[in-house]
């Protein structure tokens, strides 16, 4: 394991966020969902997760969000069970790395190293924290590298010249990418009743 550094600022061309597989982790099997071409290994330019209900649609969106940060995992009964660990299989800038988070006690923290999900050679793992999302070792912050978003600071009263700031946090960012069903069935699609998000 080795501390944060400074990472390698990507080119512009290059900068983003794409994700490759989602495999979790059981006592007795793993689960895999790719999103690459299984012949050629690229990545799709567009995936569909389809299925019948209750199969675990939802549940492959929710863990990928866990893994980029959220506070909770899935919690069904069946999952619990069966599933001890999350990696997701990521392209930060063109260039790819696995993020691994644990469920239950150890999830404050996600341990990221360059990479595939099938390396034989496992390089240097590198730990970082889930909060508070503006330190500069959080997974945030290595995130938001990637969208050329590092550093950016947001007003707490926009409207007011002298009010504090809260440094931007990738959860802002998967709040416009992810939409969980509740939100979608809800009168709060685009945060209609929370007032600074919207």
């Amino acid at each position: 394991m080795t501390s944060p550094k400074s990472p390698t600022v990507p080119p512009p061309s290059r900068r983003g966020i794409r994700v490759r597989r989602l495999r979790l982790v059981g006592p007795e099997r793993h689960y895999e969902v790719p999103f690459v071409d299984r012949e050629t290994g690229e990545l799709n330019p567009l995936s569909v997760i389809a299925g019948a209900i209750s199969t675990g649609k939802s549940t492959v969106l929710e863990f990928i969000d866990y893994c980029l940060g959220a506070s909770e995992h899935p919690r069904h009964p069946e999952v619990i069970a069966k599933v001890l660990h999350a990696l997701v299989e990521v392209e930060l800038s063109g260039t790819p790395y696995v993020i691994e988070r644990s469920l239950g006690d150890q999830s404050a923290h996600v341990f990221i190293r360059p990479g595939m999900l099938d390396d034989d050679t496992r390089p240097p793992v590198e730990r970082r924290q889930i909060k508070p999302s503006g330190s500069p070792d959080s997974l945030s912050s290595f995130l938001l590298m990637h969208c050329k978003l590092e550093g950016v600071q947001l007003k707490e009263a926009p409207t007011q010249a002298n009010s504090g700031t809260d440094p931007l946090s990738f959860r802002d960012l998967m709040a416009l990418c992810f939409l969980p069903n509740e939100r979608v069935a809800s009168k709060s699609l685009l945060f209609e009743n929370q007032h600074m998000k919207n």
